[in-house]
């Protein structure tokens, strides 16, 4: 039996059709076939990306075609002959797929190019295609830097008998077994040691050591030691070379090293010129790691990065090696001398008229790297005087009947020996000098009203000389070609392009000062084409089909209506229902074509009753249903392509209708409660009978969402004009949210005010250390200090099978819910990966975990840390992620965030949180990322509120935590930033899930100053607190131009006015 909901123009509709069978009933999926190429061989790599470093095992995702037909599909690295063959139309042993007819796509996962000849380092790898004429083409080529793991202390010992090789090596926690090839032959591995001579191997090995027996005494032998993680073979140690008993080689001895340079300063390091070999054999520099910076092998050099702005002491450690596969390790102390940075200085311009002064904040714009109070210690005028007032502005007093510009140069001195020079512009005029337009451009979608207020109008950038009141003349110069536009004097408008109209428009207007001078300037507006309809189904789903039976319509009808609920519900305070899976969009989809990716649908309605939706026959008896009422329900559609996006669908939406339709099946058996006796369980008879209930799994979802979810239809924020009062010589404080309290954002309805727990579950759990809530599979991850598994419960608190935790048990660690599909360690891993990061020792280490089986998907193993990284979570922004390091750490390493590349586990940059004017302290905490704005939110033990940074590292703003929260180590916020989880680090912590009262949002607005006050000086905060300081003795009018940034980058700007009484 399968049932469809649809959705048309508002109306929804429940098809029923058949009965009976099984899953297989379910109605058939079909896809148009897109449109050949005209071209012959082509190809494209979708993965690696290029110029990239891979750590490990290579991911390889192609697709190519062939209208001649594809005979068969194959890799090449480097120059090498040997191929990795993807698919060929007669299966050999090496490859498992038949490339098809003229099209063929493959991820090949797993990939060591060592099987096929290539070293590591710069790597070559390009696609070959044969097509059924036997042409053969490179259709194409990428390049990457191949860094294999290592494995490190591999050795093999001989028995006095010289029949017995005992193998011994260093176990790698990123490697999960290993393999053993010996032979008699040089260049031994899996692929042909089975035809060298006395060749053996051992699979599949836990741990050291392992001995080969029977060996022939006299014979030299050649050990190739592999490891094992999740993609197959990705670690080889350097082949050893085992001597006759007669014949010894001696180890290499490494010494350590002292090395001093300065802060910034990168250096090459020569670490052999110290080092021996007893036999005198060369010796090869193998690998090198650094507790803080970078540190890449060169040869037998290291050439090191240390950390931007970082001075203390950095330790490199390294391995060297003999030809026989002798190693030793030492170290190399390095000590990074602080260096004194100079100031950074920005232009900035005024104006004024003839003999009047003008007052110019001029540090407002400048800084200091180091953090360095900044003094002007001298300015110098052509044509005008200048003085250096206490406050440290600049007042400027033109000469007697100067009219000009005037270029004013200053000096800052940071007080530790530095300065810079910074240049002041200041145009004086007679009289009233024009306005200055600029050109302008804003994005729309067709068929749209396009509206623009007066803080995002086309007086945004626009100036006066002489600061006068701008205004703009309704009638433009020129009107736009494709629409009809409404320009208001304010700078606001209304466009609306012709019907289907989608390219470039432009209009020209004109800007009146108030003596009616004018200049004119060119608004661009580009309408993007609506993408065509994303049309899909899922290839895997959850959940269940749930319908309420309320009787006839009116008596005698014989058309029943019932309440309508589809998913897994969990019903705290609220209701919310919803189920996941896999889809793949359809072949004609206006999105992206045949497309695999993941999803979640979603329905919510207030309270915790039975479903507000209501559902009804469309004739006496019938299974066909439409709706009649929605209540306060909605639904919502979640899908994570490939590309790391969410492209979110809702009905009903508020803006645009983006979910069109959907269609809900479902399979027998059906169960249906409170039928009268002998009657069919079906849709029309549960809506004849008041109460009777159906429920039944769901088997197939499929889909329609309008273009308009696939494409940016955020508003601009709107900024509105404040005023303030202060006293002479009265120092004016102004608390967050400040400037930004009257300011709004249709993308934001409500932003929260306080946060308050909504719901507790309670646990039995010691010193939780950190959480990670799945919102669309009603899931929580815990994990409680130093245990071995994560605990798992849904959010109503019952408990679920919990999870192998993985590396070392941990004090310092953390959880994530991979908010949309991404890339780790060049493993493609879906929405809803469980990541777990492990702290505890040295670097941290990220796990990627399938949630339902446990099982690792993908490792990566970062050079951040010092032991005692507390926190971490990806972030679909940047598509990064970012670690956080507590205040245990020496040497400056504490209380510092990291940045992370995904793929290599670099450092791309870091911030330390706990100086200047961001002071937070993190012994136990955790970090959390804003899916929306992709800000960081930190939480920590020891204090009582939530610090909000950018990915640059500047403190946006605090929030304070609910009372329930007193001491905590972990955080998880939800993709909305409309609800968050708390765990305390206390014995038998609840998990708190909190709200704020008014059901609002974590603000998502920054400010930044503008234009600076005239007669004091201003500082203004990303959360809209400001300060200011009239100039001595000032009174009168002063103001200062902000401007207001959305979580989507865009802007708005308005003015602030203080009377100063």
């Amino acid at each position: 039996m399968n049932i469809r909901l649809t959705i048309a123009g508002g109306l929804i509709l429940l098809l029923l059709s058949g009965c009976g069978g099984s899953s297989s009933d379910s109605a058939p999926i079909s896809f148009k076939a897109g449109s050949q190429s005209t071209s012959d061989s082509e190809g494209r790599f979708v993965l690696p990306t290029a110029n990239t470093m891979v750590d490990g095992n290579i991911l390889v995702s192609v697709e190519v075609s062939d209208l001649d037909g594809l005979q068969s599909v194959y890799l090449r690295f480097n120059d090498s002959s040997e191929q990795l063959i993807l698919c060929t139309t007669s299966l050999t042993a090496s490859a498992t797929n038949s490339c098809g007819s003229t099209t063929f796509s493959q991820v090949e996962n797993g990939i060591y190019p060592g099987n096929y000849n290539a070293e590591p380092g710069p790597l070559r790898i390009s696609l070959w295609v044969t097509d059924s004429t036997q042409t053969t083409t490179m259709v194409a080529t990428t390049s990457i830097d191949w860094q294999p793991k290592s494995i490190e202390g591999f050795t093999v010992v001989r028995s006095t008998s010289g029949q017995q090789a005992e193998v011994v090596w260093q176990e790698n926690p990123d490697l999960l077994r290993y393999n053993l090839y010996i032979a008699t032959q040089s260049g031994v591995n899996i692929e042909n040691y089975q035809t060298l001579d006395e060749g053996q191997a051992a699979f599949a090995l836990t741990q050291p050591p392992f001995v080969f027996e029977n060996l022939e005494p006299t014979q030299t032998y050649y050990i190739l030691l592999a490891g094992i993680d999740g993609s197959g073979e990705s670690a080889r140690a350097q082949e050893f070379i085992l001597l006759p008993n007669d014949q010894t080689n001696f180890p290499p001895q490494a010494n350590d090293d002292d090395e001093t340079i300065d802060e910034d300063e990168s250096a090459t390091f020569a670490p052999l010129d110290n080092d021996s070999d007893p036999d005198g054999d060369p010796l090869t520099l193998l690998s090198a790691n650094a507790d803080s910076g970078q540190v890449t092998v060169n040869g037998n050099e290291l050439d090191y990065q240390p950390l931007f702005n970082f001075n203390g002491q950095a330790t490199i450690t390294y391995q060297i090696g003999d030809p026989f596969g002798a190693t030793d390790n030492a170290q190399i102390t390095v000590t990074i001398l602080a260096v004194n940075d100079p100031p950074e200085t920005q232009d900035d311009s005024a104006s004024t008229t003839i003999n009047d002064p003008i007052n110019v904040d001029v540090l407002a714009n400048d800084s200091d790297p180091d953090g360095d109070n900044l003094t002007i210690t001298n300015v110098e005028a052509t044509n005008g005087s200048v003085d250096i007032e206490n406050d440290g502005t600049l007042t400027y007093q033109p000469d007697l009947g100067f009219v000009g510009i005037d270029d004013v140069v200053y000096e800052v001195s940071d007080g530790n020996g530095l300065d810079a020079q910074g240049i002041l512009t200041v145009t004086v005029s007679n009289s009233d000098l024009p306005p200055q337009a600029q050109d302008d451009s804003y994005d729309m979608v067709e068929n749209t009203v396009f509206s623009i207020l007066k803080s995002s109008g086309v007086l945004l950038n626009d100036s006066d000389p002489n600061n006068d009141a701008l205004t703009v003349n309704t009638i433009p110069v020129q009107n736009p070609n494709s629409g009809v536009l409404t320009l208001n004097s304010d700078g606001s408008f209304n466009y609306t392009p012709n019907s289907d109209f989608f390219g470039v428009d432009t209009f020209v207007y004109e800007v009146l000062d108030q003596s009616n001078l004018s200049d004119t300037a060119t608004v661009t507006i580009n309408v993007q084409q609506l993408p065509e309809d994303l049309i899909g189904d899922s290839t895997s789903i959850s959940g269940q089909f749930r319908y309420i039976g309320r009787g006839e319509t009116s008596p005698g009808s014989g058309v029943g209506t019932g309440l309508y609920r589809i998913g897994d519900c969990l019903q705290i305070i609220d209701t919310y229902c919803s189920f996941v899976g896999t889809y793949q969009e359809a072949g004609n989809s206006g999105n992206q074509p045949n497309e695999i990716g993941s999803y979640a649908m979603v329905m919510t309605y207030p309270g915790t009753g039975e479903s507000p939706v209501v559902a009804q026959s469309n004739a006496p008896g019938s299974d066909i249903l439409f709706f009649t009422d929605l209540g306060n329900a909605l639904f919502e559609l979640y899908l994570f392509p490939p590309s790391g996006q969410v492209i979110k669908s809702a009905f009903p939406d508020p803006n645009f209708a983006t979910l069109q339709n959907f269609g809900a099946y479902i399979i027998p058996p059906l169960d249906c409660q409170g039928l009268p006796n002998n009657t069919e369980c079906k849709i029309g008879n549960v809506g004849l009978t008041v109460d009777a209930v159906l429920t039944a799994n769901l088997d197939v979802l499929d889909f329609v969402i309008n273009g308009y979810a696939t494409v940016d239809v955020s508003s601009e924020p709107v900024a509105l004009e404040d005023q303030f009062v202060t006293s002479v010589d009265q120092v004016l404080a102004v608390n967050a949210p400040g400037v930004l309290d009257n300011d709004n954002d249709a993308d934001i309805t409500v932003i929260g005010d306080t946060l308050e727990q909504r719901n507790a579950v309670l646990t039995a759990l010691n010193t939780p250390v950190a959480i990670a809530a799945d919102e669309y599979r009603q899931l929580l991850y815990v994990y409680a200090a130093n245990t071995d598994s994560v605990s798992v419960y849904d959010r109503s608190g019952a408990v679920k099978a919990p999870l192998p935790w993985q590396g070392e048990s941990a004090n310092d660690a953390d959880l994530d819910v991979a908010p949309v599909a991404l890339t780790m360690a060049n493993v493609a891993l879906n929405q809803g990966t469980l990541l777990m990061i492990n702290g505890e020792t040295d670097n941290a280490e990220i796990y990627a975990v399938d949630p339902q089986t446990g099982i690792v998907l993908a490792q990566l193993n970062t050079e951040f840390g010092s032991s005692h990284v507390v926190g971490g979570a990806y972030n679909p922004i940047s598509k990064t992620f970012f670690l956080l390091q507590d205040n245990v750490p020496v040497n400056g390493q504490a209380n510092q965030v990291a940045e992370i590349d995904p793929n290599t586990g670099e450092v791309i940059s870091n911030f330390f949180f706990n100086q200047n004017d961001s002071m937070f302290d993190v012994s136990f905490g955790d970090l959390e990322i804003n899916s929306t704005t992709g800000n960081l939110y930190l939480v920590s033990n020891l204090e009582g509120r939530i610090a909000e940074f950018t990915q640059t590292g500047d403190l946006v703003r605090y929030i304070n935590l609910p009372i329930e929260v007193t001491s905590p180590s972990g955080i998880a916020i939800n993709a909305a930033a409309d609800r968050v989880w708390f765990v305390n680090n206390t014995n038998s912590s609840p998990i708190i899930e909190a709200q704020f009262s008014n059901l609002g949002q974590f603000p998502g607005m920054v400010a930044t100053l503008i234009t600076p006050t005239q007669n004091g000086t201003v500082t203004l905060n990303l959360d809209g607190s400001f300060t200011y300081s009239p100039a001595a003795g000032f009174s009168g009018e002063d103001s200062f131009i902000y401007q207001v940034e959305d979580q989507t980058g865009k802007f708005a700007r308005a003015s602030v006015s203080i009377n100063v009484q």
